[in-house]
């Protein structure tokens, strides 16, 4: 509410400061000018209470809390806002092990993850993922010791869906697969380490993964060496690339 006055005000002294100057000029409207600049004084004094009154409260709500372990590291850092009596997480959040390393960094709003969340192990990024009250929202990434990338997925609501992408450790791209519910669920197509296509299928759950329907795979050249069927991870060759015979 006091920050809504401020804004208000400090609308209303500029749109006065223009109204002076258009005005400023000699003959009758001299005291309209006058009665305008000591509107302007007023009001600039009220502009700086109104914005030293919000910094007051805002500031009063907030506290900055600090965890250290034994030796005097500092292990968890977090404000606290005060909340219908309750002292809630509120900004950034700080986690460190006991040799001072950085291990998280989030963003809490209201007592929950709200935004970005990023995990370290030896200083380095391990996953950063989104967060929407608590619930996992957004893209979510997972890293390699290395740095390269290891896993891209998408979460909904808490829920793991669309296509997740994995990678070798040397960044080259190793498979993408579909995801419904937080499980494998669709199609996929796998990669070799050069790049070559290797398999490409459907995937069903029965109790984890199979495949299902029409399976394709290649040699390291990408050339299609088999042809199998599928009924629930039960699959039969179809075609092999040394046979012109259909099974």
């Amino acid at each position: 509410m006091v920050l809504n006055q401020a804004f208000f005000l400090t609308f209303l002294y500029f749109n006065l400061l223009k109204i002076e100057i258009f005005y400023k000029s000699p003959g009758p409207l001299t005291m309209i000018f006058q009665t305008i600049r000591f509107m302007k004084m007023k009001f600039r004094a009220l502009v700086g209470f109104a914005f030293l009154i919000c910094c007051f409260f805002a500031c009063e709500k907030k506290r900055l809390v600090e965890i250290k372990n034994n030796t005097g590291i500092v292990i968890e850092r977090f404000q606290l806002i005060k909340q219908n009596g309750n002292e809630l997480k509120d900004g950034y959040f700080q986690k460190y092990d006991e040799s001072g390393n950085l291990i998280e960094l989030s963003i809490f709003k209201n007592g929950k993850l709200n935004g970005i969340r990023k995990l370290y192990m030896n200083s380095k990024l391990q996953s950063e993922e989104f967060r929407l009250n608590d619930q996992f929202h957004g893209p979510y990434k997972a890293y390699f010791p290395n740095g390269n990338l290891q896993l891209e997925a998408n979460y909904t609501n808490d829920v793991m869906t669309g296509d997740v992408k994995v990678y070798y450790v040397s960044g080259q791209l190793k498979e993408i697969v579909r995801f419904e519910d937080s499980v494998e669920d669709g199609p996929f197509v796998e990669f070799y380490e050069n790049g070559k296509l290797k398999a490409e299928g459907i995937y069903k759950q029965l109790d984890g993964p199979v495949e299902d329907g029409e399976l394709k795979l290649y040699d390291t050249t990408g050339t299609l060496i088999k042809i199998m069927n599928c009924d629930l991870g039960k699959c039969s060759t179809k075609w092999l690339k040394d046979s012109t015979t259909l099974h």
